[in-house]
C-alpha cells in the first residue's frame, strides 16, 4: 500500500514539474523517495531525470544539425544503463532508437588504466588482440559496471598494447551503433557522456557514417543540468558555450614567444611554403582539456 502511495506521489509531482514523464526515471523515484526522506528531512520529493536523455539533449540542441544521431556513451546514469542511441529532429525534439547498453564507459572508468594512458597508447597502434578479445567478451555479456570493474581488477591493463587495447575495443563498439543505425536525412551526428571527452571515439564515429560530428564543448555530466532545462522548454536560438574554465596553460606563454593572431592569408602564405597549420574551430572552451574537442 505504501508503494502504491509513493507511485501517485511521484506521478503528482512529474505534472507539477511540468516535465513529461519519460524524462524520468521513475523505476528509480521509488527507492530514491524511501532513501531520501530518510536522510534528508524534506516534505519534497526527490527525484531523478533521465541521464542520458539529458546528455541528448545538450549534444542535440548546441549542434549545428536540425536532424542529428546522438549517441549518449556514459560509464552509467542513474538508470544503470551505460549506451543510448537516439535520433533528434526540430519536428518531434528527441527520441531513443535504441539501447545496446554495452559497458563500454567502464572501461575507462571503473578502475583501469588512466583514459589520458590508454589514448596514449593508442597512438602507437600496437593492440594486445588476446586481451581484446576478453574485453569483447567481457561487454557482449556484462550487465552491470561491476562486472567491468572486478575483470580490470583482476586482470589490469598494465601494458601500451594491452591499454591501445581498450580504446580499440571502445571504438569497435561505438561505430558498430552508427554503422547499424538509420542515418537517413541525418544531417550530422552528436556524442555525449563522459566517453564523448576520449578524441580518438569522437574521430573514429566520423569515418563509417562520413557525416560530420559535433562534440560538445562539455560533454560530461557538467552539462547535463541543461539539456534538463532544454526538456522543459528548447532554446529558440541553438546556444553559444561560454569559456568558464581557468586559463588555457598553452595561452599564457604566447605574448613572451611573440606569437600573434593570423588572418587566413597569413595561413595560406605558410601553407604554400610547406609549413604544418593547425586550426582549431568550435565551441568555445569550457575546461582545458576542450581544445583536443573543436
Amino acid at each position: 500500500m505504501k508503494e502504491k502511495w509513493i507511485h501517485r506521489k511521484v506521478f503528482d509531482s512529474l505534472a507539477e514539474l511540468g516535465l513529461p514523464a519519460n524524462w524520468f526515471s521513475v523505476d528509480y523515484l521509488v527507492t530514491d523517495y524511501l532513501v531520501m526522506r530518510e536522510v534528508v528531512n524534506t516534505p519534497r520529493l526527490v527525484t531523478y531525470v533521465n541521464h542520458h536523455r539529458c546528455h541528448a539533449a545538450y549534444a542535440y540542441y548546441t549542434s549545428p544539425f536540425k536532424r542529428a544521431l546522438v549517441l549518449t556513451v556514459d560509464g552509467q546514469g542513474h538508470q544503470g544503463h551505460s549506451f543510448s542511441v537516439w535520433k533528434a529532429d526540430v519536428s518531434y525534439g528527441i527520441l531513443e532508437v535504441k539501447r545496446p547498453d554495452w559497458k563500454v564507459g567502464a572501461l575507462f572508468g571503473a578502475g583501469g588504466s588512466p583514459p589520458s594512458l590508454i589514448e596514449a597508447a593508442a597512438l602507437a597502434g600496437a593492440v594486445d588482440e588476446a586481451y581484446a578479445a576478453k574485453l569483447r567478451k567481457l561487454l557482449d555479456r556484462a550487465t552491470e559496471i561491476k562486472e567491468v570493474a572486478d575483470f580490470l581488477r583482476d586482470h589490469p591493463a598494465t601494458t601500451d598494447r594491452a591499454r591501445a587495447a581498450i580504446q580499440s575495443v571502445a571504438e569497435q563498439y561505438v561505430t558498430s551503433a552508427i554503422r547499424s543505425a538509420d542515418l537517413t536525412d541525418v544531417e550530422g551526428i552528436t556524442i555525449a557522456g563522459g566517453v564523448a571527452m576520449n578524441q580518438l571515439i569522437a574521430t573514429a564515429i566520423a569515418t563509417p557514417a562520413r557525416l560530420p560530428v559535433w562534440v560538445p564543448a562539455a560533454p560530461s555530466d557538467a552539462s547535463a543540468v541543461f539539456g534538463c532545462l532544454w526538456g522543459l522548454q528548447p532554446p529558440t536560438e541553438r546556444p553559444q558555450p561560454q569559456y568558464t574554465g581557468p586559463p588555457l596553460p598553452a595561452a599564457q606563454p604566447l605574448p613572451a614567444a611573440h606569437c600573434r593572431p593570423l588572418d587566413w592569408e597569413a595561413v595560406a602564405a605558410l601553407l604554400e611554403t610547406g609549413h604544418a597549420v593547425s586550426v582549431f574551430q568550435g565551441p568555445q572552451a569550457i575546461d582545458c582539456a576542450t581544445p583536443g574537442h573543436r
